[in-house]
Order: C-alpha cells, then structure tokens, then sequence
C-alpha cells in the first residue's frame, strides 16, 4: 500500500463505482445542513445547492476543498464540508472454500481472510496459491497469481483452485 492519498479515479479503478459519500456542510452550531451526495459512475457528485462537482483525480481533501469553495461566500460563511466513501463493492470467493459467494470488503483484507469469511478450505483446495481476477487501470479483466498474503481490493475476486491429488 502507498502512503500517498488515494484519488476518486484510483478509488473507482478499486471498485468504489457509485460510491456513496458522507458529504455535510455545516453551520456556525456544527449542524449539518446539506444531506448525502452521491458520486456516479463517471466520478462526478450531484451536489444540493452548487450542482455537479467533478470528482475524478481528487482526494477526499481536495474534493472537501472543492466543495466548500463553491457552497462559501454565496451560500454559507465558512463552510466545514466532511467527504467519507461509506459503500463499497463487495469481493467474491469461488472454488474450494466452503461458503462460496458475496462478501464486504474490508480494507487491507488478505486472501487468507477472505478464506476464513468464506468458511474456509473443502478437503480439496489448493491451500498456498490462488488466482485474484480483477479489473486494472484501462478496465480489463486481469488474472493475477497470489498468495494466503496477497491484499483484495473491492469488486476481486478470489479463486481458490483445487488440489490435483
């Protein structure tokens, strides 16, 4: 993982499409008074008041920044605007593991996690590779080798191949 601020357009490469954000302007008493924004699929946000705010390439500070430049002077006098990314695609797991299917990403999950959600191994799973299908940067469908260490990222998904003897 990079130390560096992940941007909207690297987020959605990581399956964050029609992410929700957690968007609130407040007033001078810290109530919020604009409600949920939602980012659609081509990184831009339908925001209450001030329209559309292109997304794609900001962090969520930058994209803070954005918004509360555009909501401050002709609407609020210094606005406090707060940007989370509260949904995320799932991950899959297939193959040999008990409880094939659907499951929440949670952030830096392994693939050795991921077993343990999916109930883990059947008697007949390979237990030290595994294949990782993903979309890359230009959104292709990408095979990737991996391992029990190997870090998911939402919308993968997990294949655990069976053992040949």
């Amino acid at each position: 993982m990079s130390a560096e601020p992940s941007t909207i357009a690297s987020l959605r490469r990581r399956g964050l499409f029609f992410a929700m954000f957690a968007l609130a302007a407040c007033d001078s008493d810290s109530t919020p008074i604009i409600p949920m924004a939602t980012l659609d699929g081509n990184g831009v946000l339908a925001f209450p008041l001030i329209g559309n705010v292109p997304a794609n390439g900001s962090t969520t500070s930058e994209l803070q920044q954005k918004i509360a430049g555009k909501l401050n002077p002709e609407y609020l006098i210094n606005p406090s605007v707060s940007a989370e990314i509260v949904n995320r695609r799932p991950f899959y797991v297939v193959g040999e593991v008990q409880k094939p299917g659907n499951y929440p990403y949670v952030t830096d999950m392994t693939a050795v996690n991921a077993i343990a959600m999916a109930g883990g191994f059947t008697r007949r799973a390979r237990k030290n590779d595994f294949y990782i299908r993903r979309l890359d940067k230009d959104g292709k469908m990408v095979r990737i080798e991996a391992n029990a260490g190997t870090v998911l990222q939402a919308g993968d998904t997990l294949e655990v191949r069976e053992r040949l003897f």
